[in-house]
């Protein structure tokens, strides 16, 4: 979430703003969630909450009588972010930054103070049936994880935690961030439920954290990923260079430039094709119908876009290795055609 290395504009600057209130309006949604309904309940749904709450239950087992979820989740934040530096840059992990310090300082907060407490003792202590009230927790602590990451996401940013061990699995593997979400969260999950085996309740428990993580999926499928399908967009207008302009240097995005002749007036015309999120072609036709409402405009739905800026390609470590042998042959090639 960094500002523009040159001097920013008043639009990049409202830009920054919104998607800085929007990260941390999705990290406080998520802490909001984890406290008040998922860790009280001792639910286990994937993420480093639930690995917090698996390390808290082998303390509370051995007699050691100390809070420390709050402690591993803020622990797990940061590794994770600086392996993520390492393997992914810092382009990458820029987006990732401001989460991993804010949310674990809001769930900390919820977490150490007990503010929440009203919300979770009706449901976990004082409810008439226990299970239904765990069931409860699992419902609305997914629905409130989904929209926290959702929005985080419509702000340009992530929760980071195990989601940069996703994106590293999509970049290095065939294995897509959809599996891979699903591969660890489980995996955090059946782990939990192994270490737990002893616990009365843990199959009805681990079960209910399946179910709250599928929510937390569905509702990051409602609130984001349906209303940010990918669009190609192609152009033609006599002001295509300030839309060439607009689309590099306002909305950050690459384009294409191809020429077209007129069908009908045999006319010369140059076309600008790009790809963008749904959200980016409404911002883009805004643009267009200000500065050329003679336009002519075609937007077309795509099933997917990779490449930079949008979904990483999915590259099998023998097509790296492939990559790396034949840039070495074609390296050694160059400097014998050149004498060197």
């Amino acid at each position: 979430m960094a500002l523009p290395k040159n001097k920013p504009t008043k639009e990049q600057i409202y830009v920054w703003v919104k998607n800085t209130l929007l990260v941390t309006l999705g990290c406080l949604i998520l802490a909001f969630g984890s406290a008040a309904f998922l860790v009280p309940a001792g639910l286990m749904t994937g993420g480093i909450n639930s690995i917090g709450i698996t390390i808290q239950y082998l303390l509370d087992l051995n007699g050691i009588n100390f809070q420390v979820i709050d402690i591993v989740t803020f622990g797990l934040e940061i590794i994770l972010f600086f392996i993520g530096l390492a393997v992914l840059g810092w382009k990458f992990s820029a987006h990732t930054l401001w989460a991993s310090i804010i949310y674990p300082g809001f769930f900390a907060i919820f977490y150490r103070t007990g503010w929440l407490s009203f919300i979770s003792d009706s449901l976990t202590k004082n409810f008439t049936e226990p299970f239904l009230g765990m069931f409860l927790c699992g419902l609305f602590g997914g629905v409130c994880v989904g929209a926290g990451v959702a929005v985080t996401f419509l702000g340009g940013g992530s929760t980071g935690g195990v989601d940069i061990l996703v994106v590293i699995m999509a970049k290095f593997t065939p294995i897509k961030e959809s599996f891979g979400t699903a591969i660890t969260d489980y995996s955090i999950i059946l782990i939990g439920i192994i270490v737990r085996y002893a616990e009365p309740n843990i199959i009805p428990i681990g079960l209910i954290g399946l179910v709250s993580a599928f929510i937390a999926a569905l509702t990051i499928q409602i609130l984001y990923v349906s209303g940010n399908s990918f669009v190609t967009v192609e152009i033609i207008s006599k002001e295509h260079q300030k839309i060439i302009d607009y689309i590099n240097e306002k909305m950050d995005r690459g384009c294409t430039i191809y020429p077209a002749t007129g069908g009908f007036t045999g006319e010369e015309k140059r076309v600008v094709k790009v790809a963008l999120v749904k959200k980016e072609a409404e911002q883009l036709r805004n643009f267009i119908s200000a500065i050329d409402d003679r336009a002519f405009m075609i937007v077309t739905t795509s099933a997917s876009v990779n490449g930079e800026g949008f979904v990483p390609f999915a590259t099998p470590r023998v097509s790296l290795l492939k990559r790396f042998i034949v840039g070495k042959e074609n390296k050694y090639s160059e400097r014998d055609e050149n004498g060197l």
